[in-house]
């Protein structure tokens, strides 16, 4: 019972969206008539939300030539190969590859967040909703309803190759879509909520550390990296914290004198939240200002 009241309130969610392409949206179209394998005219995505985002640099090791920033997934979502390349160039032209390697399922509302080793960089994708023809439950489901969460994690690098990231010792949390990822050092990242099967929000955290056996020069292409997931401990139940939520916004400031050694600045939803990466304790800020005020 439980799975199906998540199930429905995800059939109720992706009805009530509206797809947007270009920040405009699609004249006349409601997303339950909108084709999930359709494409644009103009040789971009067909118009879709939840999709998720990062930079190309062309100086990084065995990257393309070329500074463009790399959209993937989202709903309607249909080809989880595909990559939607917008480059930074005005003059340059957006056009679609294909990305090699272990690739993840269709999602929407996945988290995505850089990684460093030596001079190689390469981003994260974790969890999120099911977006392929395989997470349709029901006839009467919509296009871009959403399917299951996820709890999975890849890694794509800069030649756009994934490779899935198999949690060490069978520990990761539980599956979710609509979390908040963001890299909180080299090889470090920290997420925050998002919602889970039962359709309920998720007050949880946790941070993914990588490592690899191969050079420091071979970057993350190594054939062995491992991916640890560490929750955080339980908190003072007295100390401030976030209250369970989906689509926030995150952001990592990195320590400095007035934040205190070691500490690390989060922002989550419209309240600022300093994680201290020892204890994994979070606190309010320390300006005295009341629950809720943005910062």
């Amino acid at each position: 019972p439980r799975r199906d009241r998540g199930r429905a309130a995800r059939r109720a969610s992706g009805k009530m969206r509206v797809p947007v392409s270009g920040g405009a949206v699609e004249s006349g179209v409601r997303p339950e008539e909108s084709n999930p394998w359709g494409r644009g005219s103009s040789g971009s995505y067909a118009a879709r939300w939840g999709a998720c985002a990062w930079p190309l640099r062309k100086e990084d090791p065995g990257s393309r030539s070329e500074e463009a920033v790399c959209v993937w997934g989202g709903a309607p979502c249909a080809d989880e190969r595909e990559i939607l390349l917008l480059p930074v160039d005005p003059n340059g032209k957006r056009r679609r590859i294909q990305s090699t390697g272990k690739h993840p399922r269709a999602r929407e509302s996945a988290g995505v967040a850089a990684v460093k080793r030596g001079a190689s960089v390469a981003h994260v994708v974790y969890g999120g909703f099911a977006q392929d023809a395989a997470a349709a439950s029901a006839a009467s489901d919509p296009p871009g309803a959403e399917g299951e969460p996820l709890g999975d994690a890849f890694l794509i690098d800069g030649n756009m190759r994934w490779r899935a990231l198999v949690p060490f010792g069978g520990i990761a949390p539980p599956p979710r879509g609509g979390h908040a990822l963001v890299p909180i050092a080299s090889n470090k990242a920290f997420i925050f909520g998002g919602r889970g099967a039962d359709g309920a929000h998720l007050g949880d955290a946790w941070i993914l550390e990588l490592h690899s056996t191969a050079s420091v020069a071979a970057g993350w292409s190594g054939k062995n990296v491992d991916a640890r997931w560490e929750q955080s401990p339980v908190r003072d139940p007295h100390a401030p914290a976030p209250a369970p939520r989906e689509a926030a916004g995150v952001a990592h400031v990195a320590p400095c004198r007035s934040a205190g050694e070691n500490a690390r600045w989060t922002s989550i939803g419209n309240m600022v939240r300093q994680l201290d990466p020892k204890s994994r304790t979070p606190r309010g800020p320390p300006s005295g200002g009341a629950p809720g005020d943005a910062s």
